[in-house]
């Protein structure tokens, strides 16, 4: 189908006053697009010069890398949705009962202890809880 328009039906409609930055713009995101383009296409290609044993080694790091991340992820998720003081529904009558003595003493040297480390992750700055997660 001929149309008698002399310009193209679907041109660009930004501002025309600054013509020349959204030229600008437009070559710059061009260009950085090129460059991921580029760099897909050498990892392309990387990848298809690698071994079949090379592929799979690294094809199960990059598994266990996305398998640790995102068990991280969710590992914060948790920490992050409980109470600031724990879990208060096993709350022991303070080892009344002699058979549980023993056993109490134990949940209360494991409560000391992630009551300390819940105040140390609290006062860490992000980058250190993210470092973390990256064990």
């Amino acid at each position: 189908m001929e149309t008698n328009c002399s310009r193209a039906p679907f041109g660009d409609l930004t501002n025309l006053s600054n013509a020349v930055e959204a030229e600008s713009a437009l070559n710059s995101q061009s260009a950085n697009n090129d460059k991921k383009q580029r760099k897909r296409e050498r990892d392309r290609a990387r990848y298809a010069s690698m071994s079949q044993e090379q592929k799979n080694a690294r094809n199960l790091r990059q598994r266990e890398a996305r398998k640790k991340k995102k068990e991280c992820q969710n590992s914060m998720e948790t920490k992050c949705s409980r109470a600031p003081f724990g879990d208060l529904t096993n709350y022991t009558n303070g080892g009344a009962d002699s058979a549980s003595n023993s056993q109490s003493a134990d949940n209360n040297a494991k409560h000391r202890k992630r009551e300390r480390d819940r105040a140390r992750y609290a006062t860490m700055s992000q980058e250190e809880k993210d470092a973390i997660c990256l064990r």
